[in-house]
Protein backbone atom coordinates (compact mmCIF):
# COMPACT_ATOMS: atom_id res chain seq x y z
CA UNK A 1 0.00 0.00 0.00
CA UNK A 2 1.18 3.50 -0.78
CA UNK A 3 2.77 5.51 2.02
CA UNK A 4 3.38 2.43 4.21
CA UNK A 5 7.04 3.33 4.75
CA UNK A 6 6.18 6.82 5.94
CA UNK A 7 3.42 5.56 8.23
CA UNK A 8 5.83 3.00 9.69
CA UNK A 9 8.34 5.78 10.33
CA UNK A 10 5.66 7.84 12.08
CA UNK A 11 4.72 4.91 14.32
CA UNK A 12 8.38 4.34 15.20
CA UNK A 13 8.80 8.02 16.06
CA UNK A 14 5.67 8.02 18.23
CA UNK A 15 6.77 4.90 20.12
CA UNK A 16 10.25 6.37 20.63
CA UNK A 17 8.66 9.52 22.05
CA UNK A 18 6.59 7.48 24.49
CA UNK A 19 9.57 5.38 25.55
CA UNK A 20 11.64 8.49 26.25
CA UNK A 21 9.22 9.57 28.98
CA UNK A 22 8.80 6.25 30.72
CA UNK A 23 9.10 6.87 34.48
CA UNK A 24 12.15 4.64 34.99
CA UNK A 25 14.27 7.22 33.18
CA UNK A 26 13.71 9.77 35.97
CA UNK A 27 13.56 7.83 39.23
CA UNK A 28 17.28 7.67 40.02
CA UNK A 29 17.30 11.46 40.20
CA UNK A 30 14.06 11.45 42.20
CA UNK A 31 15.51 9.02 44.76
CA UNK A 32 18.63 11.18 45.03
CA UNK A 33 16.50 14.26 45.71
CA UNK A 34 14.51 12.40 48.36
CA UNK A 35 17.70 11.21 50.05
CA UNK A 36 19.11 14.73 50.00
CA UNK A 37 16.01 15.98 51.83
CA UNK A 38 15.16 13.08 54.15
CA UNK A 39 18.35 11.03 54.40
CA UNK A 40 17.63 7.32 54.79
CA UNK A 41 14.29 7.85 56.53
CA UNK A 42 11.59 5.63 54.96
CA UNK A 43 8.94 7.71 53.23
CA UNK A 44 5.21 7.45 52.75
CA UNK A 45 4.88 7.13 49.00
CA UNK A 46 1.74 8.41 47.29
CA UNK A 47 1.38 8.10 43.52
CA UNK A 48 -1.47 9.46 41.42
CA UNK A 49 -2.17 9.59 37.70
CA UNK A 50 -1.96 7.57 34.52
CA UNK A 51 1.73 6.88 35.16
CA UNK A 52 1.30 6.23 38.90
CA UNK A 53 1.93 2.50 38.84
CA UNK A 54 5.04 2.73 36.69
CA UNK A 55 6.35 5.68 38.71
CA UNK A 56 5.94 3.80 42.00
CA UNK A 57 7.51 0.63 40.59
CA UNK A 58 10.48 2.58 39.21
CA UNK A 59 10.98 4.38 42.51
CA UNK A 60 11.02 1.09 44.43
CA UNK A 61 13.51 -0.31 41.92
CA UNK A 62 16.04 2.33 43.04
CA UNK A 63 16.15 0.67 46.47
CA UNK A 64 15.03 3.83 48.24
CA UNK A 65 13.30 2.99 51.56
CA UNK A 66 9.49 3.20 51.63
CA UNK A 67 7.46 2.85 54.82
CA UNK A 68 4.11 2.46 53.06
CA UNK A 69 2.55 3.24 49.72
CA UNK A 70 -0.79 4.30 48.24
CA UNK A 71 -1.16 4.29 44.46
CA UNK A 72 -4.10 5.53 42.35
CA UNK A 73 -4.21 4.65 38.65
CA UNK A 74 -6.78 3.94 35.92
CA UNK A 75 -8.95 0.85 35.72
CA UNK A 76 -7.40 -2.10 33.87
CA UNK A 77 -3.82 -0.86 34.22
CA UNK A 78 -1.77 -3.65 35.83
CA UNK A 79 0.88 -3.09 38.49
CA UNK A 80 3.63 -5.16 40.07
CA UNK A 81 3.71 -3.45 43.45
CA UNK A 82 4.31 -5.24 46.77
CA UNK A 83 1.47 -6.43 48.97
CA UNK A 84 1.93 -3.71 51.59
CA UNK A 85 0.99 -1.06 48.99
CA UNK A 86 -2.66 -0.02 48.77
CA UNK A 87 -3.85 0.20 45.18
CA UNK A 88 -6.89 2.05 43.87
CA UNK A 89 -8.12 1.71 40.30
CA UNK A 90 -10.49 4.48 39.25
CA UNK A 91 -12.00 6.16 36.19
CA UNK A 92 -10.82 8.68 33.62
CA UNK A 93 -11.82 11.12 32.14
CA UNK A 94 -14.99 11.22 34.29
CA UNK A 95 -14.54 10.24 37.97
CA UNK A 96 -16.42 7.32 39.48
CA UNK A 97 -17.11 6.08 43.02
CA UNK A 98 -13.63 4.54 43.14
CA UNK A 99 -12.19 7.99 42.34
CA UNK A 100 -13.87 9.37 45.44
CA UNK A 101 -12.63 6.47 47.57
CA UNK A 102 -9.10 7.02 46.25
CA UNK A 103 -9.15 10.76 46.89
CA UNK A 104 -10.44 10.30 50.40
CA UNK A 105 -7.75 7.68 51.08
CA UNK A 106 -4.99 10.03 49.89
CA UNK A 107 -6.34 12.83 52.07
CA UNK A 108 -6.54 10.50 55.08
CA UNK A 109 -2.96 9.33 54.54
CA UNK A 110 -1.73 12.92 54.29
CA UNK A 111 -3.68 14.01 57.38
CA UNK A 112 -2.19 11.13 59.39
CA UNK A 113 1.37 12.36 58.84
CA UNK A 114 3.20 13.96 61.75
CA UNK A 115 5.97 16.58 61.72
CA UNK A 116 8.63 13.85 61.94
CA UNK A 117 7.25 11.91 58.97
CA UNK A 118 8.37 12.21 55.36
CA UNK A 119 6.19 11.86 52.28
CA UNK A 120 6.51 12.02 48.52
CA UNK A 121 3.88 12.37 45.81
CA UNK A 122 4.63 10.94 42.36
CA UNK A 123 2.20 12.83 40.15
CA UNK A 124 1.13 12.50 36.53
CA UNK A 125 -1.72 13.64 34.32
CA UNK A 126 -5.14 12.11 34.71
CA UNK A 127 -5.16 12.63 38.46
CA UNK A 128 -7.96 15.19 38.24
CA UNK A 129 -10.46 12.42 37.52
CA UNK A 130 -8.73 9.51 39.24
CA UNK A 131 -8.93 11.17 42.67
CA UNK A 132 -12.08 13.10 43.44
CA UNK A 133 -13.35 14.46 46.77
CA UNK A 134 -16.48 16.55 46.30
CA UNK A 135 -17.12 18.95 49.17
CA UNK A 136 -20.41 18.51 51.02
CA UNK A 137 -23.13 19.12 50.04
CA UNK A 138 -21.99 18.38 46.46
CA UNK A 139 -22.58 14.82 45.34
CA UNK A 140 -20.36 12.73 43.11
CA UNK A 141 -23.11 12.85 40.48
CA UNK A 142 -22.97 16.65 40.44
CA UNK A 143 -19.18 16.54 40.02
CA UNK A 144 -19.57 14.07 37.17
CA UNK A 145 -22.14 16.28 35.44
CA UNK A 146 -19.84 19.31 35.56
CA UNK A 147 -16.87 17.24 34.39
CA UNK A 148 -18.76 15.78 31.43
CA UNK A 149 -19.99 19.22 30.42
CA UNK A 150 -16.48 20.67 30.59
CA UNK A 151 -15.08 17.85 28.45
CA UNK A 152 -17.71 18.50 25.78
CA UNK A 153 -17.42 22.29 25.92
CA UNK A 154 -14.14 22.74 24.08
CA UNK A 155 -12.55 24.46 27.10
CA UNK A 156 -8.75 24.15 27.37
CA UNK A 157 -7.37 21.91 30.11
CA UNK A 158 -6.23 24.81 32.30
CA UNK A 159 -9.76 26.20 32.47
CA UNK A 160 -11.27 22.79 33.13
CA UNK A 161 -8.84 22.29 36.00
CA UNK A 162 -9.64 25.68 37.55
CA UNK A 163 -13.23 24.53 37.91
CA UNK A 164 -12.23 21.08 39.13
CA UNK A 165 -9.95 22.56 41.81
CA UNK A 166 -12.71 24.69 43.27
CA UNK A 167 -15.18 21.82 43.40
CA UNK A 168 -12.81 19.63 45.40
CA UNK A 169 -11.42 19.09 48.88
CA UNK A 170 -8.34 17.39 47.36
CA UNK A 171 -7.09 19.43 44.43
CA UNK A 172 -5.54 22.89 44.25
CA UNK A 173 -2.97 22.40 47.01
CA UNK A 174 -5.35 20.78 49.48
CA UNK A 175 -3.43 17.49 49.68
CA UNK A 176 -0.29 19.39 50.70
CA UNK A 177 -2.32 21.43 53.17
CA UNK A 178 -3.64 18.20 54.70
CA UNK A 179 -0.11 16.88 55.21
CA UNK A 180 1.09 20.02 57.06
CA UNK A 181 3.29 20.22 59.09
CA UNK A 182 4.84 17.07 57.60
CA UNK A 183 7.04 17.79 54.55
CA UNK A 184 5.69 16.60 51.21
CA UNK A 185 7.87 16.43 48.07
CA UNK A 186 5.98 16.30 44.77
CA UNK A 187 7.66 14.98 41.61
CA UNK A 188 5.57 15.54 38.48
CA UNK A 189 5.43 14.23 34.94
CA UNK A 190 3.73 17.02 33.00
CA UNK A 191 0.84 16.54 30.60
CA UNK A 192 -0.15 20.21 30.26
CA UNK A 193 0.97 22.90 27.82
CA UNK A 194 3.54 25.09 29.51
CA UNK A 195 4.11 22.55 32.32
CA UNK A 196 2.20 24.73 34.79
CA UNK A 197 2.48 22.99 38.21
CA UNK A 198 -1.00 24.04 39.32
CA UNK A 199 -2.55 22.46 36.21
CA UNK A 200 -0.93 19.00 36.34
CA UNK A 201 -3.62 16.73 37.83
CA UNK A 202 -5.15 19.98 39.15
CA UNK A 203 -2.13 20.62 41.39
CA UNK A 204 -2.95 18.77 44.64
CA UNK A 205 0.41 19.65 46.19
CA UNK A 206 1.05 23.20 44.96
CA UNK A 207 -0.47 26.63 45.46
CA UNK A 208 -3.38 27.58 43.24
CA UNK A 209 -3.18 31.01 41.60
CA UNK A 210 -6.82 30.88 40.43
CA UNK A 211 -9.88 31.83 42.44
CA UNK A 212 -13.42 30.58 42.98
CA UNK A 213 -14.60 33.61 41.00
CA UNK A 214 -12.48 32.37 38.08
CA UNK A 215 -14.18 28.98 38.30
CA UNK A 216 -17.65 30.54 38.26
CA UNK A 217 -16.71 32.75 35.30
CA UNK A 218 -15.51 29.73 33.28
CA UNK A 219 -18.76 27.85 33.88
CA UNK A 220 -20.64 30.95 32.77
CA UNK A 221 -18.47 31.51 29.69
CA UNK A 222 -19.14 27.99 28.39
CA UNK A 223 -22.82 28.17 29.39
CA UNK A 224 -22.52 25.12 31.62
CA UNK A 225 -25.65 24.69 33.71
CA UNK A 226 -24.97 23.58 37.28
CA UNK A 227 -27.00 22.56 40.27
CA UNK A 228 -27.80 25.05 43.07
CA UNK A 229 -25.31 23.18 45.27
CA UNK A 230 -22.46 23.98 42.84
CA UNK A 231 -23.48 27.63 42.62
CA UNK A 232 -23.78 27.94 46.40
CA UNK A 233 -20.42 26.24 46.98
CA UNK A 234 -18.55 28.58 44.64
CA UNK A 235 -20.13 31.53 46.46
CA UNK A 236 -18.79 30.15 49.75
CA UNK A 237 -15.29 31.33 50.82
CA UNK A 238 -14.59 27.73 51.87
CA UNK A 239 -14.36 26.83 48.19
CA UNK A 240 -11.17 28.91 47.85
CA UNK A 241 -8.05 26.82 47.41
CA UNK A 242 -4.84 27.83 49.25
CA UNK A 243 -2.73 30.59 47.70
CA UNK A 244 1.07 30.69 47.69
CA UNK A 245 1.36 32.54 51.00
CA UNK A 246 -0.72 29.96 52.88
CA UNK A 247 1.29 28.53 55.80
CA UNK A 248 -0.06 25.03 55.21
CA UNK A 249 1.94 24.87 51.96
CA UNK A 250 5.22 25.96 53.55
CA UNK A 251 6.54 22.42 53.99
CA UNK A 252 5.78 21.29 50.44
CA UNK A 253 8.19 21.29 47.50
CA UNK A 254 7.65 20.57 43.82
CA UNK A 255 9.93 19.35 41.03
CA UNK A 256 9.13 18.75 37.36
CA UNK A 257 10.87 15.56 36.22
CA UNK A 258 9.53 14.94 32.71
CA UNK A 259 7.58 16.73 30.00
CA UNK A 260 6.56 16.74 26.36
CA UNK A 261 9.82 18.38 25.33
CA UNK A 262 11.69 15.15 26.04
CA UNK A 263 9.20 13.07 24.06
CA UNK A 264 9.09 15.40 21.06
CA UNK A 265 12.89 15.51 20.92
CA UNK A 266 13.00 11.71 20.79
CA UNK A 267 10.53 11.72 17.89
CA UNK A 268 12.65 14.31 16.11
CA UNK A 269 15.73 12.09 16.33
CA UNK A 270 13.88 9.21 14.65
CA UNK A 271 12.62 11.23 11.67
CA UNK A 272 15.97 12.98 11.32
CA UNK A 273 17.73 9.62 11.06
CA UNK A 274 15.37 8.81 8.18
CA UNK A 275 16.45 11.93 6.32
CA UNK A 276 13.79 14.44 7.36
CA UNK A 277 14.58 17.87 8.75
CA UNK A 278 12.65 18.17 12.04
CA UNK A 279 11.04 21.51 12.86
CA UNK A 280 9.92 21.78 16.48
CA UNK A 281 6.78 23.90 16.66
CA UNK A 282 6.47 23.58 20.44
CA UNK A 283 4.33 21.81 23.01
CA UNK A 284 2.04 24.71 23.86
CA UNK A 285 -0.85 24.10 21.44
CA UNK A 286 -4.30 23.88 23.01
CA UNK A 287 -6.54 25.13 20.22
CA UNK A 288 -9.68 23.45 19.00
CA UNK A 289 -8.51 20.33 17.10
CA UNK A 290 -10.14 21.34 13.81
CA UNK A 291 -8.84 24.89 14.03
CA UNK A 292 -5.32 23.65 14.71
CA UNK A 293 -5.55 21.29 11.74
CA UNK A 294 -6.42 24.25 9.51
CA UNK A 295 -3.48 26.23 10.87
CA UNK A 296 -1.09 23.30 10.48
CA UNK A 297 -2.21 22.71 6.89
CA UNK A 298 -1.52 26.35 6.07
CA UNK A 299 1.79 26.29 7.95
CA UNK A 300 2.96 23.20 6.05
CA UNK A 301 2.71 25.13 2.76
CA UNK A 302 5.71 27.23 3.84
CA UNK A 303 8.08 24.25 4.21
CA UNK A 304 9.92 22.24 1.55
CA UNK A 305 9.70 18.52 0.97
CA UNK A 306 11.70 16.55 3.51
CA UNK A 307 10.48 18.59 6.49
CA UNK A 308 8.87 17.07 9.59
CA UNK A 309 6.68 19.36 11.70
CA UNK A 310 6.59 18.18 15.32
CA UNK A 311 4.33 19.54 18.03
CA UNK A 312 2.60 18.76 21.31
CA UNK A 313 0.10 20.24 23.71
CA UNK A 314 -3.52 19.34 24.32
CA UNK A 315 -6.18 20.37 21.85
CA UNK A 316 -9.89 20.54 22.64
CA UNK A 317 -12.99 19.28 20.88
CA UNK A 318 -16.44 20.85 20.79
CA UNK A 319 -18.69 17.80 20.92
CA UNK A 320 -21.89 18.24 18.94
CA UNK A 321 -22.24 14.77 17.40
CA UNK A 322 -22.91 11.27 18.67
CA UNK A 323 -19.86 9.44 17.31
CA UNK A 324 -16.76 8.16 19.04
CA UNK A 325 -13.49 9.98 18.76
CA UNK A 326 -10.67 11.74 20.52
CA UNK A 327 -8.96 15.05 20.03
CA UNK A 328 -6.03 13.52 18.13
CA UNK A 329 -8.28 11.54 15.81
CA UNK A 330 -10.33 14.68 15.20
CA UNK A 331 -7.18 16.65 14.40
CA UNK A 332 -5.95 14.02 11.94
CA UNK A 333 -9.42 13.69 10.39
CA UNK A 334 -9.69 17.46 9.87
CA UNK A 335 -6.15 17.61 8.46
CA UNK A 336 -6.99 14.86 5.96
CA UNK A 337 -9.92 16.92 4.69
CA UNK A 338 -7.49 19.67 3.66
CA UNK A 339 -6.32 17.10 1.08
CA UNK A 340 -2.72 18.25 0.80
CA UNK A 341 -0.92 15.81 -1.56
CA UNK A 342 2.34 16.17 0.37
CA UNK A 343 1.27 15.36 3.93
CA UNK A 344 1.58 12.07 5.81
CA UNK A 345 0.83 12.60 9.49
CA UNK A 346 0.24 11.02 12.87
CA UNK A 347 -1.53 12.53 15.85
CA UNK A 348 -1.65 10.61 19.11
CA UNK A 349 -1.87 10.74 22.87
CA UNK A 350 1.23 9.61 24.74
CA UNK A 351 -0.86 7.76 27.34
CA UNK A 352 -2.19 5.39 24.66
CA UNK A 353 -5.80 6.52 25.12
CA UNK A 354 -7.15 9.15 22.73
CA UNK A 355 -10.46 10.26 24.19
CA UNK A 356 -12.14 7.35 25.93
CA UNK A 357 -11.07 4.63 23.46
CA UNK A 358 -8.06 2.33 23.46
CA UNK A 359 -6.56 4.08 20.45
CA UNK A 360 -3.19 5.79 20.82
CA UNK A 361 -2.95 7.56 17.45
CA UNK A 362 -4.50 8.08 14.04
CA UNK A 363 -2.66 8.40 10.72
CA UNK A 364 -3.38 10.10 7.41
CA UNK A 365 -1.78 10.20 3.96
CA UNK A 366 -2.63 11.79 0.60
CA UNK A 367 -4.77 8.74 -0.27
CA UNK A 368 -6.87 8.86 2.92
CA UNK A 369 -9.91 10.47 1.31
CA UNK A 370 -9.88 8.27 -1.79
CA UNK A 371 -9.57 5.14 0.35
CA UNK A 372 -12.40 6.38 2.56
CA UNK A 373 -14.65 6.92 -0.46
CA UNK A 374 -13.85 3.41 -1.69
CA UNK A 375 -14.82 2.07 1.73
CA UNK A 376 -18.09 4.07 1.74
CA UNK A 377 -16.89 6.26 4.60
CA UNK A 378 -18.22 9.81 4.33
CA UNK A 379 -15.26 11.77 5.70
CA UNK A 380 -17.05 15.11 6.07
CA UNK A 381 -20.17 13.70 7.67
CA UNK A 382 -18.22 11.54 10.10
CA UNK A 383 -16.11 14.49 11.23
CA UNK A 384 -19.26 16.55 11.74
CA UNK A 385 -20.57 13.71 13.93
CA UNK A 386 -17.33 13.58 15.98
CA UNK A 387 -16.95 10.01 14.69
CA UNK A 388 -13.25 10.01 13.88
CA UNK A 389 -12.34 6.75 15.62
CA UNK A 390 -14.81 4.83 13.47
CA UNK A 391 -13.47 6.64 10.39
CA UNK A 392 -9.87 5.60 11.03
CA UNK A 393 -10.84 2.11 12.16
CA UNK A 394 -12.51 1.65 8.77
CA UNK A 395 -9.20 2.53 7.11
CA UNK A 396 -7.01 0.46 9.47
CA UNK A 397 -5.13 3.69 10.17
CA UNK A 398 -5.02 3.50 13.95
CA UNK A 399 -2.09 2.78 16.25
CA UNK A 400 -3.20 0.78 19.28
CA UNK A 401 -0.66 0.39 22.09
CA UNK A 402 -2.78 -0.08 25.20
CA UNK A 403 -2.09 2.16 28.22
CA UNK A 404 1.54 3.26 28.04
CA UNK A 405 1.84 4.11 31.77
CA UNK A 406 3.21 7.53 30.99
CA UNK A 407 1.53 10.78 29.99
CA UNK A 408 2.92 13.95 28.42
CA UNK A 409 -0.13 14.54 26.22
CA UNK A 410 -0.37 14.95 22.46
CA UNK A 411 2.34 14.06 19.96
CA UNK A 412 1.82 15.28 16.38
CA UNK A 413 4.24 14.56 13.53
CA UNK A 414 3.59 15.80 9.99
CA UNK A 415 5.89 14.59 7.21
CA UNK A 416 6.01 16.90 4.19
CA UNK A 417 6.85 15.06 1.00
CA UNK A 418 9.98 12.90 1.06
CA UNK A 419 13.63 13.80 1.71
Amino acid sequence: MAYDAQKSLLKDAFLAAVEAVQPHHFMTDVAAAVTARFGTKPVTLMALGKAAGAMAEAYLATGAPVAKGLVVLPHDVPTALPDHFTIYHSAHPVPDAASQQAGEALLHAASALGPDDAAILLLSGGGSALACVPPPPLSLAEKQQVNEALLASGAPIQEMNIVRKHLSLFKGGRLAAASFPAPLLCFALSDVPGDEPAAIASGPAVADPSSRQDAAAILDAYQIATSPAVTDWLANPASESPFAEDETLSQSDYQLIGSATIALSAAARIVEAAGYHPVMLGDHFQDNARDLAAWMAAEAEHYPDGTALISGGETSVKVTGTGRGGRNAEFAHALALHNDPRLVALSGDSDGIDGADDVAASLIAPDTLSRAAAASLDAKAMLANNDSHRFFAGLSDQLITGPTQTNVNDIRIILIGTP
